[in-house]
């Protein structure tokens, strides 16, 4: 497709929109597609819009459809909007491309939190299925789930994101209140470039992890989860250090409660300290099985081991 089969330069800015009564429950309130775009994503037609932005726009859906629809398009704006009342998702782009969403409130419930009934809320506040997007100063106050896809410098309640089977994703400065979490699925099976770092997690201590697995990845390459900041909650991470300390000939340092996949870790660094002016034994480790790294030495000693491993894979 040429350049100039593309509609672009469009701003669609300021005022309300709420659904009626009857408005079907599958539409949205501002659905950008082709008629050549094929909705249920059965084919790949090509983009057909280009630099659109959404602004200054409150969508209201009435628990009934979706706020915005975004469909073969690239490089679309939606800036300072408010989305509320989605039955099924506030904003959802398919088959896009460079797709920033900033300075956006989303909530499928209106409140200030602690809502009782907050567990049970539905619909999805972004739904990103496109490539090379950025979610950037957005609030996200209920929802079933919060996002899916990639998001940076976002604040998440309740709900948190969902990403399946991500490649080349940084998650990083957000603030996730009310138990919300990452949760990685896994459809194919892969997991690869993957950053979770130096984010905010605050719960109500339920030992919820900050970063859940669902489904078995097969293909894990270059995952790091690092550096956040966990408070009611449960920390889960791809690094960890565990100092053992003891008279023996052999130290166990168990990172299972903390390491994120099971049965994987990929290196091992440590060192053997002993107490008082005794002799450094033989020492080796022996095994890291179950994410458990095992130090053995010839003979015992009154010491300990520090251990650091990580996952990653390169």
């Amino acid at each position: 497709m040429s350049s100039s089969d593309l509609k672009s330069l469009i701003q669609i800015r300021g005022g309300t929109l709420r659904a009626a009564d009857k408005f079907p429950t599958d539409g949205y309130l501002i659905e950008l597609h082709s008629p050549s775009s094929d909705k249920a994503d059965k084919k790949k037609r090509g983009f057909y819009y280009e630099d659109i932005t959404f602004r200054d726009i409150l969508f209201d859906s009435g628990f009934r459809g979706g706020g915005l629809l975004v469909i073969d398009s690239a490089r679309i704006r939606v800036d300072n909007c408010f989305f509320i009342h989605f039955g099924t998702e506030g904003i959802h782009v398919k088959s896009g491309h460079e797709t920033f969403v900033s300075s956006t409130f989303l909530g499928q419930h209106v409140n200030i939190g602690g809502d009782p009934d907050e567990k049970s809320f539905s619909g999805t506040a972004i739904n990103l299925a496109s490539n090379d997007n950025a979610v950037t100063d957005v609030v996200i106050f209920s929802a079933g789930t919060g996002i899916i896809t990639r998001i940076d410098n976002c604040y998440l309640d309740y709900t948190g994101i969902v990403l399946e089977d991500p490649v080349q994703v940084h998650v990083t400065n957000a603030f996730f209140l009310g138990d919300a979490n990452v949760v990685l699925k896994s459809v194919k099976g892969v997991i690869s470039g993957l950053t979770i770092v130096d984010n905010m997690f605050s719960g109500s201590s339920n030992a919820k992890a900050v970063v859940e697995v669902q489904g078995t990845f097969n293909q894990v390459d270059q995952v790091v989860i690092d550096r956040n900041n966990v408070r009611g909650m449960s920390v889960k991470s791809t690094t960890a250090k565990l100092t053992v300390v003891g008279k023996a000939d052999k130290w166990v340092a168990d990172f299972s409660p903390i390491l994120l996949f099971p049965d994987r870790i990929k290196n091992v660094q440590y060192s053997l300290y002993v107490n008082g002016k005794k002799s450094i034994p033989l020492h080796a480790v022996t095994s890291t099985s179950n994410n458990k790294v095992v130090v053995e030495a010839d003979r015992v000693v009154d010491g300990g081991v520090s251990v650091s491993v990580d996952q990653y894979s390169k």
